[in-house]
């Protein structure tokens, strides 16, 4: 009987992740911005294109008012 192992799917990602990664929600294409969780670079959607577009998201700590007294 041949089973598979864990070693048989093993490989590290980061010698595996392509240059440039795009992603689809089937009718919308948008290009990942490299060293982003979740960046969003190019995007294109029939009829429209921004191949020069980039949206960001900054994740900071939340100063809540009166939480120093």
């Amino acid at each position: 009987m041949a089973g598979y192992g864990a070693y048989d799917f093993d490989f590290d990602l980061r010698r595996r992740i392509a240059e440039t990664l795009w992603t689809t929600s089937g009718w919308s294409t948008v290009a990942l911005v490299p060293g982003t969780v979740c960046g969003v670079g190019a995007c294109f959607s029939p009829p429209y294109a921004a191949p020069q577009a980039r949206l960001s998201v900054v994740l900071a700590p939340l100063k809540i008012l009166g939480a120093d007294k």
